[in-house]
C-alpha cells in the first residue's frame, strides 16, 4: 500500500514538473519575441526618414548575419520560420518595390543622400507563426 502510494506520489510529481518546465519554457519565449519586437515594433504606424530606415536596414542586416540567417541565390535572406527577418521598401517616385539586401549591397550611403528627407511608413508586417518575433516589415515611401 506504501509502494503504491509512493508511486503515485512520484508520478504526480514528475507530471506537474513537466507541467511548470513547460510553462517556464513558454513564458521565456513569449518574453524573448517581445524583447526582439519591440525594437521594430516602435517604427510602426509612424513616419520614419529615409535616415532612418536606412539606421535600421543596417541593424537587420547585422541581425541577420549574426543568426547565420541563409541568403538565396540572388543574395536576398531566406526566411527561416525563427528569427530572420526582411525589410521590403516600396518606392512612389520609382513604382517598384526593393529588398534590403538591393540597397545594403549598393550601399545604404547612397540611400541616405538620395532619401534623406523623404518619409517612409510601414504598411505591413508579419511575424514568425512559431516564434511571434517579426519576420518581415514593408515599407511605403510617402512623397518624393
Amino acid at each position: 500500500m506504501k509502494r503504491t502510494l509512493v508511486i503515485i506520489i512520484l508520478i504526480v510529481i514528475v507530471i506537474v514538473s513537466v507541467i511548470v518546465g513547460f510553462i517556464i519554457d513558454r513564458n521565456m519565449r513569449v518574453d524573448e519575441a517581445r524583447r526582439h519586437n519591440s525594437q521594430l515594433e516602435r517604427y510602426l504606424d509612424r513616419e520614419i526618414l529615409g535616415t532612418e530606415l536606412a539606421s535600421l536596414i543596417n541593424r537587420v542586416m547585422d541581425h541577420n548575419r549574426r543568426n547565420n540567417v541563409e541568403r538565396d541565390s540572388e543574395g536576398r535572406f531566406i526566411n527561416n520560420g525563427t528569427n530572420s527577418i526582411r525589410i521590403d521598401i516600396e518606392m512612389i517616385t520609382i513604382e517598384d518595390t526593393f529588398s534590403m539586401e538591393w540597397i545594403y549591397d549598393r550601399g545604404t550611403t547612397g540611400f541616405v543622400h538620395a532619401f534623406i528627407t523623404i518619409p517612409f511608413r510601414s504598411v505591413e508586417v508579419e511575424y514568425h507563426p512559431e516564434t511571434g518575433k517579426i519576420s518581415r516589415i514593408v515599407f511605403l515611401q510617402l512623397e518624393d
